[in-house]
């Protein structure tokens, strides 16, 4: 059974307004389908807002309405959008729009200026514009314990697995809820007993260079069995806040990985049994050259034409790896 504070009892019966009240209603319902027991505070979240193409199912431009159906989820009730919880850090995720440039990238004036206006809106509900899917490269860091939500999946592995914070991949609506009534459910990784790593992966390949650490974060994704949390061992080299940026980006996107213990980096892995929970894995895996080259192969083309387009920084480069860039660049041309 389900049980709640006096603090979260009073939302829930609407002393603190209908927009936390029904934030809380949903919480509460998932808290209830996941079978949590409690609700944890959350003091961090990253958001996704602005005019998303999603939104667009509405024939509307009232914010309103478009935020209480698709984010709230509240049907055909129109919530007025109140403020965030003042507790909870909030910044956005990755916009559909530059926040400043819009004819350069050949996008409309009308969906820039919309985008910029949802985005005010939830501004001056209490969420910073920031727009990054990187928001610990600009000072959003839920410290070790701290419970936070997010919608970026590889900042749900740093943050689980670098800075021991704990969050589940909880999904757009799920973390708009947490973020206004400052609640989610206790479950997962808010659990001590949810975050045990079970499936051992031994790195035998190169392991050195940030193409390495990518091609190992896609590598552990496609192996990794359902619901695993992986524990890695045995990398010849420390990896640094960039290449775990880059491992944890590749294996978002091979798997649904929401933690993965390094031993003797992760705070809860300082030794691989710490890792496992002193008990036996469910699965080891060797991470040798050859299962390396086969993630290299499959997504690099062997090159048959001329180069068109570079894109650099997905997930965004932080300052040292825009320097770099700048430097390798200058004095040089492009085609």
């Amino acid at each position: 059974m389900l049980k709640l504070t006096r603090i979260e009892q009073e939302m829930l019966n609407g002393r603190y307004g209908r927009f936390k009240q029904k934030a809380l209603d949903n919480v509460v319902s998932y808290a209830r389908a996941l079978g949590a027991g409690q609700l944890c505070k959350v003091t961090k979240a990253t958001l996704f807002f602005g005019a998303h193409p999603y939104l667009d199912v509405m024939d509307t431009g009232d914010y309103e309405e478009i935020f209480s159906e698709m984010h709230l989820c509240a049907g055909d009730e129109v919530i007025p959008i109140d403020t965030f919880d003042s507790e909870c850090f909030c910044q956005t995720c990755s916009s559909p729009s530059d926040q400043y440039r819009w004819k350069e990238l050949h996008m409309t004036e009308q969906q820039f200026l919309r985008n910029r206006r949802f985005l005010e809106i939830t501004r001056d509900a209490g969420v910073s514009i920031t727009g990054s899917c990187t928001p610990y490269l600009i000072g959003w860091i839920p410290l070790r314990g701290e419970h936070f939500v997010s919608t970026e999946s590889s900042n749900i592995l740093m943050c689980n697995s670098v800075f021991g914070a704990c969050g589940n991949a909880d999904g757009i609506e799920a973390a708009t809820w947490s973020a206004i009534c400052g609640r989610t459910p206790e479950w997962g990784m808010h659990t001590p007993q949810g975050r045990i790593g079970n499936v051992v992966f031994q790195i035998e390949c190169l392991s050195s260079t940030i193409r390495d650490w990518d091609i190992i974060g896609f590598t552990v994704g496609r192996l990794l069995p359902p619901h695993g949390i992986p524990v890695l061992t045995g990398a010849t080299i420390r990896p640094d806040l960039i290449r775990l940026k880059q491992c944890f980006a590749a294996m978002a996107t091979s798997s649904g990985a929401e933690m993965c213990h390094i031993v003797g980096l992760t705070p809860e892995a300082p030794t691989l049994e710490a890792a496992l929970g002193n008990r036996n894995p469910d699965q080891m895996i060797r991470i040798d050259q050859r299962a390396y080259d086969e993630s290299l192969a499959m997504l690099c083309d062997a090159g048959s034409k001329a180069v068109n387009l570079v894109t650099l920084g997905c997930p965004h480069y932080s300052l040292e790896e825009i320097r770099n860039a700048a430097l390798y660049m200058r004095g040089k041309k492009v085609r």
